[in-house]
């Protein structure tokens, strides 16, 4: 899945756009089958529909959940990595201070929400 992470953001109507074309070859059928079936992304659908629910606001939702998957990343990185997770994690705290007084309840909102899904 880390080829199609980038190409997620690029879905409609719940097909993957380019992903399908650039994977050619007869061992890459059944995903490309998989990925242009709509309901093989029909978890993250629902995921969105909950996350835009529990946070109204895009901006202060696409914050929260950034600073939650740098803050669930920490214990997982090593070395600079576990440097850059830190800066990543004191940058989206300031982001989300200053999108709202109130962050740290939608933080929690998504965290709840985000917690039932490995990242």
């Amino acid at each position: 899945m880390r080829v199609a992470r980038p190409v997620l953001r690029g879905r409609d109507d719940g097909n993957i756009i380019s992903l399908p074309n650039q994977l050619g070859g007869e061992a890459w059928s059944k995903v490309r089958r998989l990925l242009n079936d709509p309901r093989t992304l029909n978890h993250v659908d629902w995921m969105q529909a909950q996350l835009v629910q529990a946070v109204p606001d895009p901006r202060l939702r696409e914050a929260v959940a950034r600073l939650w998957y740098w803050q669930a990343s920490l214990g997982r990185v090593q070395g600079t990595r576990s440097v850059l997770a830190v800066q990543m994690v004191v940058i989206k705290q300031l982001l989300c201070q200053r999108l709202a007084p109130d962050w740290p309840e939608a933080y929690a909102r998504v965290g709840h929400i985000s917690s039932t899904w490995k990242i």
